[in-house]
Parts: C-alpha cells; structure tokens; sequence
C-alpha cells in the first residue's frame, strides 16, 4: 500500500513537472516567437532590437504584452523606448480572417523618462491591405525626453507636456495626423536658438526684432506656456500652430505654418525631416 502511494506521488510529481515546462516552454516560445515577428515588422525603426520581458495568451486567445522595449532609430544615435504594458482587446485570430485587432497600451515612453508617458488605443490590421491607427492621450512627458527630435535646437530645454496624438495609416487610404500639445504653468526653458526656426514664418511687426534678439544663441529663454496644434490636412501639406508665452521679453506668440511636400508621402517625409525616424523612404 506504501508503495503504490509513493507511485501515486511520483507520478502527480511527474505530471505537475510536465506541465509547468510545458507551460514555461509554450510562454518562451510565444515570446521569442512574438519577438521575432514584432523585430521583422518594425525592422525599418528598431534594428532588430525588439524585445519583451513577458508575454501571455488568454483563454479567448487575447494576447498581453508586459515590458516592451527597443532602440528607435533616429539620425543621430537609437533612442531606448518602452511600454509598459501592452493587451488586445480581440483575439489574435481576427488576424487569421483578414480582421483587424484593437491593443490597450499605457506607459509608452522613452526609457530614460521621469514622466508617465502615452496610454490609449490602438488598431492594427496585416497583410497586403494593411492599417494602423491610433489614438492615445498623452499624460506626461518632458520636451527633455524629446531632445533627439531636433538636438540642436532642443539640448537642454524643459517642461512638461501633456495632450493628445492621433495618426491614421494604411495602403488603401490617405494618411491623417493630429497633434494637441500644451505645456501648462509653470512652464520651462527653451534654447534661444529654436526661436530661429520661427522667424520665417511670421508677419513684419515689432516681435520679429524681439526674436532676432533672442535667437542665434544657446543660452536658454524660459516661457510660462505653450502650446502646439499640428494637423496633416492633406497627403502632402502639414498644418501647424504653435503658441509660446515668454513673459521675460513680453512676447506672446501665435504663429501659423503650413508646411508642404512635392511627395504623397508627407507624414513619413516630416518625420524623417525632424529626425523622429531614420527611414530609407522608397
């Protein structure tokens, strides 16, 4: 009797061993599997580095992703970002009938950032007649956090900036961008030398001398707000309204920009004017 409950044992053992490498076997492979996937597809903005600290599938197949992180590529060095976490809200296998798939994500940031990051929604869809949108709600981040968007108009500028991003894509429909930034009280610094990438841009009157005073230099001017609008109107004209309140020199500045483009490629074309993404555009 002794014997066939020490078998008993051995074998629950035995079963419970099983399983968990099976279970630990089946994660380390979704991971890397999803790993791999994930560096191919995005091959163009991370390089390959692409990786994941866990992944998990639930009982009706909707994936979670916790502890995304990669090195964007940019035209001066790869930035490290990360997300938090990551969970759609279908199952996987919408994917398999053509369908597109909603993710939940929060805490999207650049690695080194103090702030709370991006969270929202985004939609994807694969294959030929591939989409992506997003919608996402930006809680905090730091224009110190976006320096690499432009270094040598940005290095050593400050403050905290919260609002909104929306971003259409897809092969079958025109490309739609929306940006609501504002920076609230108390504020923060900017390099005077950012003001120069204003002064073309705005009409002849008394703040057009004010600036050429503030801009040329290095030193860093402090605004009490800001705030910034950008709208792709149309596949190759980008809108843009951007207000910067800088008591110090008495200048409130409300100025409008409309960028265009010769190509109908205008979102991919500006981010890669402002250094966002570093892609061979074909």
């Amino acid at each position: 009797m002794g014997k066939r409950v020490i078998a008993v044992w051995i074998l629950a053992g035995a079963l419970l061993t099983g399983g968990l490498c099976l279970a630990f076997c089946g994660k380390l492979f979704l991971r890397l599997g999803l790993e791999w996937a994930m560096n191919q597809s995005a091959r163009e903005f991370f390089s390959g580095s692409i990786r994941l600290q866990s992944v998990s599938l639930k009982r009706d197949l909707r994936l979670v992703i916790r502890g995304f992180q990669g090195n964007l590529k940019t035209r001066k060095d790869p930035v490290p970002v990360e997300i938090h976490f990551i969970e759609s809200q279908d199952p996987v296998t919408h994917y398999l009938l053509g369908g597109s798939v909603r993710y939940r994500f929060e805490g999207a940031r650049p690695s080194a950032s103090k702030y709370r990051g991006l969270e929202g929604i985004a939609v994807s869809r694969l294959g030929k007649n591939w989409s992506f949108e997003l919608e996402s709600r930006v809680r905090e981040i730091g224009i110190e956090d976006i320096e690499w968007v432009n270094p040598e108009n940005l290095r050593g500028s400050t403050g905290k900036v919260m609002g909104r991003l929306g971003l259409k894509a897809g092969l079958a429909e025109s490309p739609s961008l929306s940006i609501d930034l504002w920076a609230p009280e108390p504020g923060g610094s900017l390099q005077a030398q950012f003001f120069d990438l204003l002064l073309p841009y705005l009409p002849q009157y008394e703040a057009i001398e004010k600036l050429k005073a503030l801009s040329g230099s290095r030193r860093l001017v402090h605004y009490v707000n800001a705030s910034l609008k950008v709208t792709l109107a149309e596949p190759d004209r980008l809108k843009v309204f951007l207000h910067i309140l800088i008591s110090d020199y008495n200048l409130d500045l409300n100025v409008n920009m409309e960028i265009r483009t010769d190509e109908k490629n205008a979102f991919l074309k500006m981010a890669r004017l402002m250094g966002l993404i570093e892609v061979a555009l074909s």
